[in-house]
């Protein structure tokens, strides 16, 4: 799910166009609702002359229909709507007026995939990672420390929860935006990039859902950090350092 069908006539689409149309509506999909790539699925239906009319008359004209989850805004669904039926006319050189577009509502609560109910929209990451197609703790523990070492707070901010917490010397801190701030005082106060150079890393200790690293460098003479993930996302984490400086 989403689930779009593409009704043409017989012979009316070859291979390559078939491919093509199936990339468009992925990508299209996926840019305006925010859903994974490998969410979106697109089936081909033909019809032989005499199986479709328009006002009682037979027409060959491309109807893509798309059954996606309930939830998207009218803006995005009209947009979804405008930049298929755009695509489809340039692959297949017809002109726009013979190239329909539908988009159906279905509440995620009907819709049964990979072994379990679809999530509401934005809640993807939970449910690929019950599906095991999210990152593993040890995953997530490597790319949040080397994002550190880079000083890329967009790219350690990305893999918290909204509402996770971040608890250290200074109290608790609450939220991905909050915690966003915090790293970029880190980085400008304490460990700026010529400072980082220095800092060496451990390799995680993970158990099931936590992971715990110790480093040291800079005016850190042992820190440690621990990570509890959860659907896919940190939820907690504890720092403690002690500074020689």
């Amino acid at each position: 799910m989403p689930m779009y069908s593409v009704a043409f006539p017989v012979d009316g689409l070859t291979s390559d166009q078939k491919r093509e149309i199936a990339g468009a509506v992925t990508r299209i999909h996926a840019a305006v609702t925010g859903a994974p790539e490998s969410f979106v699925h697109t089936s081909f239906e033909a019809f032989a002359a005499g199986d479709y009319f328009v006002g009682g008359e037979p027409a060959g004209p491309i109807v893509i229909t798309g059954r996606i989850r309930a939830g998207r805004s009218d803006g995005d669904k009209q947009r979804i709507l405008r930049e298929l039926a755009a695509a489809v006319a340039d692959i297949t050189g017809r002109p726009l007026a013979e190239v329909a577009t539908i988009v159906r509502d279905v509440p995620s609560k009907y819709i049964f995939e990979g072994g379990q109910l679809m999530p509401e929209p934005g809640q993807e990451d939970a449910w690929l990672a019950r599906l095991g197609g999210g990152p593993t703790t040890e995953e997530l523990a490597v790319r949040h420390f080397e994002a550190w070492k880079k000083g890329d707070v967009e790219a350690i901010a990305a893999d918290y929860a909204p509402d996770a917490v971040l608890v250290n010397g200074f109290g608790a801190i609450t939220g991905r935006e909050a915690i966003a701030d915090f790293y970029r005082r880190v980085f400008t106060e304490w460990f700026p990039a010529e400072v980082r150079e220095a800092i060496e890393f451990g390799r995680p200790l993970v158990d099931g859902d936590t992971a715990f690293l110790e480093w040291h460098g800079g005016p850190a003479s042992y820190a440690a950090d621990t990570l509890v993930i959860r659907d896919g996302r940190k939820q907690y984490q504890s720092f403690a350092a002690v500074f020689t400086s």
